[in-house]
């Protein structure tokens, strides 16, 4: 419970922590990837919290497919989610990046209700670069994807 998001079953936000102060904190390289649900609220609002919760552990599950490739999943709150990846340059985190689209579309396709659809960003930095300021840079590129989403609808 103190360590794992009861709905998703991924790394909570405590976890993280703990993992980024013992694990994390003396890797040489390391990537992130910041992600926002897209629609959560219109799901919860339209469709009511259930159909919000399955898309919610629809999301965690393509995140948790992607735990094989040397990827820590954590859902941080509400519809944010992390993935951190040891070992990873900008090119290797821009081909999981591509990876992590292709598990959306694939999921969409074998279950399109709720659609999956997340806003990304990525950050990838050396020592002695903190991953607090890795998650920080990413989150701010995520919203910045999030607003220009915003702005075509």
């Amino acid at each position: 419970e103190n360590s794992h998001d009861s709905l998703t079953r991924l790394g909570n936000r405590s976890m993280f922590a703990r993992q980024s102060q013992d694990t994390f904190s003396t890797l040489p390289l390391v990537s992130v990837i910041y992600l926002d649900v897209d629609g959560l609220k219109h799901y919860n609002d339209t469709q009511g919290h259930d159909m919000g919760d399955r898309l919610l552990r629809k999301a965690a599950r393509i995140l948790r497919d992607l735990s094989s490739l040397n990827v820590y999943p954590y859902r941080m709150g509400g519809d944010e989610f992390l993935l951190v990846c040891p070992d990873y340059d900008e090119k290797a985190i821009e081909a999981l990046r591509l990876r992590l689209q292709e598990k959306v579309e694939q999921s969409n396709r074998e279950c399109p209700e709720p659609v999956v659809s997340f806003s990304v960003g990525c950050a990838t930095g050396r020592a002695p670069i903190g991953l607090e300021a890795l998650v920080t840079e990413a989150d701010q590129r995520m919203y910045a994807q999030k607003r220009a989403k915003k702005n075509l609808l």
